[in-house]
């Protein structure tokens, strides 16, 4: 099966991303959260100190721990950054992933 993969074409945090990607070995799509792109990848941090697998936020879960730790944890101001940058990834995609449910049962009609 031959699948033309494009960006998103509209938001804010995703527009020039792919989010479907074919896992050719397994013969299924990967997981869209493990797609967006690693925002620790750049900055000068020792691994311990880098909250997230992969410097992804992939779960509902990772986001409450991101959203909690940028409140009460004092870091660096890029590392802030960064885990904001993550943080609206994750929320965007999440958003786009309810609208696409919505639109799915909208056409069950």
């Amino acid at each position: 099966m031959n699948i033309t993969q494009k960006p998103v074409g509209h938001g804010i945090n995703l527009k020039d991303m792919i989010l479907w990607e074919m896992n050719n070995a397994e013969g299924i799509p990967y997981d869209t959260y493990k797609l967006l792109p690693n925002k620790y990848e750049d900055l000068d941090l020792d691994p311990e100190d880098i909250l997230f697998e992969g410097g992804n936020i992939q779960d509902g879960a990772g986001a409450l721990i991101a959203f909690g730790k940028m409140q009460f944890t004092e870091m660096q101001e890029d590392e802030r950054e960064a885990l904001k940058e993550a943080l609206l990834q994750y929320c965007e995609l999440d958003t786009l992933a309810m609208v696409m449910i919505y639109e799915h049962w909208g056409s069950l009609k």
